[in-house]
């Protein structure tokens, strides 16, 4: 369920539609974390296409703050800064 409710949100952003994909987005994140926990790939996920949507709409304050929640999770296994600079920053340009 929480795929299909990722795979809307890049399909409204992909129209441009970014208040619906930025609802959306919450409501995937809301349940991701709810079923899987803080550290999931999901979550992790989640809060990397959220940071690009705020970046989309320009709030950049809350774009930064959850690719940092991003990195954390990625940080949290191991994955190297090197490797979550690839992940993340090239989604926000």
């Amino acid at each position: 369920m929480g795929i299909a409710y990722r795979d809307l949100v890049e399909a409204y952003a992909a129209v441009l539609n970014l208040k619906e994909a930025w609802t959306m987005c919450k409501k995937t994140l809301k349940f991701h974390l709810s079923r899987l926990g803080q550290n999931s790939g999901e979550v992790a996920h989640g809060r990397r296409l959220l940071g690009v949507l705020y970046t989309e709409l320009l709030d950049h304050v809350n774009a930064m703050e959850q690719n940092q929640l991003s990195k954390k999770i990625l940080k949290s296994w191991g994955m190297s800064s090197d490797l979550i600079l690839l992940e993340i920053d090239p989604d926000n340009v």
